[in-house]
């Protein structure tokens, strides 16, 4: 009998790291004229997404040297963190059904907001339904439906920790981002902006670089399908960036009540900056027309 060993992915080469880039690139120019403009926000943000995702997995395999064709398959599509080295290592963990029951929860909520409240409110203003819509949907996705991804793949001994950790237990707008909100995001800058500056620059100024990033990101996916807001989202990161740098000059913004009051208002405050009204009417409404939630 052969022993015949796994397939594994082996990438030294700068074609590794950008040709499958440049290939969802081109995808997305050559999809842009078919789509309406929801639609081509989503295959925006999937391009985006997996672009940097692959990023993330070529640096783990430049490290680790080799990983089996399935675990990076199932990396790349099969989970929406940016955690190669985490997920791709094993590890045992017990979950409670009352996480089942909350993610569950989540989800179901979202729904509601999206198919029943959205719903409600747009005869009284459609500005409102958009931004209620976009709740909803935030709730089934990252709330609720990667919460459940994430039991199910720890259920299979995998370290997919949710994406969501709390952000209302946020003690600062460093917290916020750092630890509570979107770690997927929060990975990949740490990843290929912030320890790549931090060294060469210091962590303060690598810091304000990944707000930058964050800006530029979520322009791109935001005003370019609206076809207008350009400059806001990047400026509501800069309200972030702003804040960072008054919790790094007054420590005691970092803790307790002051520091959840101004992460209630840097976070909370400029979000009209970051999904815009031009995004909403242009984007969202469509979207959750073509959804059924309208």
């Amino acid at each position: 009998m052969i022993a015949t060993a796994r397939p594994t992915l082996r990438w030294h080469s700068a074609w590794a790291k950008t040709l499958p880039i440049a290939a969802l690139a081109v995808g997305v120019l050559l999809a842009r004229p078919f789509l309406p403009a929801w639609g081509f926000m989503w295959v925006l943000a999937v391009a985006t997404f997996q672009s940097v995702k692959w990023l993330t997995l070529v640096q783990y395999v430049e490290r680790a040297r080799t990983v089996s064709l399935r675990l990076s398959v199932a990396y790349l599509c099969g989970w929406p963190g940016m955690d190669a080295k985490a997920f791709l290592s094993r590890k045992p963990a017990k979950l409670s059904r009352l996480e089942w029951y909350s993610a569950i929860a989540k989800l179901v909520f979202g729904g509601v907001l999206l198919w029943g409240v959205a719903r409600l409110a747009m005869p009284l203003s459609p500005l409102a339904a958009g931004w209620i819509g976009m709740a909803g949907l935030l709730f089934m996705m990252h709330f609720g439906f990667f919460h459940l991804l994430s039991l199910s793949w720890r259920e299979a001994g995998f370290d997919a920790r949710p994406l969501m950790n709390a952000p209302i237990l946020a003690n600062s707008v460093s917290d916020f981002w750092s630890r509570r909100w979107n770690m997927a995001f929060r990975d990949a800058a740490y990843q290929l902006v912030f320890r790549p500056l931090s060294s060469r620059v210091g962590g303060v100024v690598a810091a304000l670089a990944v707000f930058g990033v964050s800006g530029i990101v979520h322009d791109l996916v935001i005003s370019l399908p609206a076809g207008a807001g350009f400059g806001l989202p990047t400026l509501y990161f800069a309200i972030q960036a702003v804040g960072f740098l008054c919790e790094r000059r007054h420590p005691s913004l970092r803790t307790s009540w002051p520091g959840r009051c101004l992460a209630i208002v840097i976070v909370l405050g400029p979000l009209p900056l970051l999904f815009h009204t031009p995004f909403v009417n242009a984007v969202v409404l469509p979207m959750l027309t073509a959804f059924g939630a309208l």
